[in-house]
């Protein structure tokens, strides 16, 4: 085994206690200390420092004394070098070799087993003998393979468009990005999971001259598309360079990289070709808008600390058309009302799992109740594309809570609020003069009212929810929520629905119980609207 030096990536295996099966879990940890240690004398140790922090039971210390320092007092661990644990390391080409062999290197004996069955081989000889020519590959697929060394791909794999080298060892972006350099036909390069950024956050560090790209190979760089690069610390520098050297790229992807407002503000956008940008999990409060390229359509911020919308730097006619803000800190219903403002040309917005959408029976028709100005024939939101019916219910229902004086914090000057009045024939003089008990017609029609019977799960007592549901919505729409409120999976559960149906004739009733199993059909089309309310129960699988 070649032996580890300060600042390599580690991967270490271990079978999971009582679990019944023979499947390792992999977890790895960045090299910071090469040595000797007082418990284990004549034995090379490796101080590591997890990516998992609860995975450590240190700091680097031991006794006192620091042979590292790492990031969280629970992060850091010690291991003899001699640890079978330590998974060995490998490079590209014998990664590429074992995933991709020709027929003699199995054994044309050798069974092909989907789970407990055996399948007849027939074409996976000639398929396999297609791989083994590693020239023929177009999509190269070598995820968790322990690569940690890679070179000249051009000679290897010279017609690559698609390539996977995401959770590796790799520590050198630019190594790689000079690895890849030769690949003229590559669109496509996943490197997420290989930490490339040193210790900690973000760092502007290594500078740009260190960057290990061939000048030679600098001219072929820029075919690249989509780059992904979640979960690999990679410095400012490096985005900034990468951006920089790869005019074509359209999609790239920043997720889980702890970058802040100021780093975000320090990555320059200026001449790239970006359409998409995922900067998900990070740690965004103010995002300025005003410094990205004017061709991004797509921006994703969700799971991070944004509250306050009227505090986003954005331009005066921003062009981006897909916002996804889920998961952040929205509580106010008037910052939502800043959206359409903002960003005038959206069709597709996110924003499900902030505080705001706590209020589940209501949210959805705040939400598009208040936003009803963008195209609604275009708008998609939460995922769900909005038909104009699902729309127009939604509206009736909001004018009826402005003339109960039920929405006190909607802006009354603004011009989502002339033209619900034009298209209503609401006025100023009508609000709070509606009784609580007053609904629109056309609403009560297209709602229909469950009453959803929920067993006993984990040791909490069987209780009963109320939901009310639009009849476009599917019965996908109703396991998701139902999945919210009790933590199973949908796909854990299975929907009866229940009718008393009564025959005039001779003055008798009956129970009609039929199960939800067409998952996409519309609850309207399942003829529940024909009742005052349905009782649904949940069976788990």
């Amino acid at each position: 085994m070649i032996p580890y030096q300060i600042g390599d990536r580690i991967s270490i295996a271990e079978t999971p206690k009582a679990s019944g099966y023979a499947a390792l879990l992999l977890h790895t940890a960045t090299v910071r200390f090469v040595g000797e240690i007082p418990d284990w004398p004549n034995v090379t140790a490796y101080g590591i420092e997890w990516d998992d922090p609860l995975r450590g039971k240190n700091d680097g210390s031991i006794n006192g004394i620091y042979y590292f320092s790492a990031a969280n007092p629970t992060s850091g661990s010690f291991i003899k070098s001699s640890n079978k644990k330590i998974l060995t390391r490998t490079n590209f080409q014998e990664a590429l070799d074992r995933t991709y062999r020709a027929p003699g290197q199995v054994g044309e004996d050798a069974e092909i087993r989907f789970g407990t069955k055996v399948v007849e081989k027939l074409g996976f000889g000639k398929l396999s003998l297609i791989q083994a020519h590693h020239e023929n590959l177009t999509t190269v697929s070598l995820n968790g393979m322990q690569i940690h060394s890679i070179g000249d791909l051009s000679q290897i794999v010279p017609n690559a468009e698609t390539l996977d080298l995401s959770y590796n060892l790799f520590t050198d972006l630019g190594g790689v990005l000079g690895s890849v350099a030769g690949l003229k036909n590559l669109r496509t390069l996943n490197l997420n999971g290989n930490v490339f950024g040193g210790k900690g956050s973000i760092e502007m560090v290594p500078p740009l001259s260190s960057l290990s790209i061939p000048s030679a190979k600098k001219s072929l760089v820029a075919v690249l598309e989509n780059l992904f690069l979640a979960a690999t610390r990679v410095s400012v520098n490096h985005i900034n360079y990468t951006i920089r050297t790869h005019k074509s790229l359209k999609h790239l992807v920043l997720s889980s990289n702890g970058i802040s407002d100021e780093q975000f503000r320090s990555i320059d956008f200026r001449g790239s070709s970006l359409e998409s940008l995922s900067l998900s999990f990070n740690e965004l409060v103010h995002v300025d808008f005003t410094h990205l390229n004017p061709q991004l359509a797509s921006i994703d911020l969700s799971g991070n600390n944004i509250s306050q919308i009227t505090q986003l730097k954005v331009p005066d006619g921003c062009p981006l058309d897909s916002l996804d803000l889920r998961g952040n800190q929205i509580s106010s219903w008037a910052e939502v009302d800043q959206l359409p403002l903002k960003f005038p040309r959206l069709h597709s917005l996110r924003l499900n799992d902030n505080p705001l959408c706590d209020l589940a029976e209501t949210y959805h028709l705040h939400l598009l109740g208040r936003l009803g100005f963008f195209d609604a024939n275009q708008l998609a939101v939460d995922g769900t594309r909005v038909s104009s019916d699902e729309m127009e219910n939604a509206e009736f229902w909001f004018v009826s809570q402005l003339k109960q004086n039920k929405i006190p914090d909607f802006d009354m000057t603004g011009g989502r609020f002339h033209e619900l009045c034009a298209k209503y024939s609401l006025d100023s003089s009508q609000l709070g003069t509606q009784p609580d008990t007053v609904e629109q017609p056309h609403m009560n029609k297209s709602l229909i009212n469950f009453l959803i019977r929920l067993p006993s799960i984990a040791g909490a007592s069987e209780r009963i929810l109320k939901k009310k549901m639009f009849q476009s919505q599917n019965v996908l729409r109703l396991k998701g929520y139902i999945s919210a409120e009790t933590g199973l999976s949908v796909f854990g559960f299975k929907l009866f629905y229940s009718l008393q149906l009564k025959n005039t004739r001779n003055n008798t009733s009956s129970v009609k119980r039929m199960e939800l199993d067409e998952w996409f059909k519309a609850l309207g089309s399942w003829g529940l609207d024909k009742h005052p309310s349905v009782c649904v129960e949940i069976c788990q699988e």
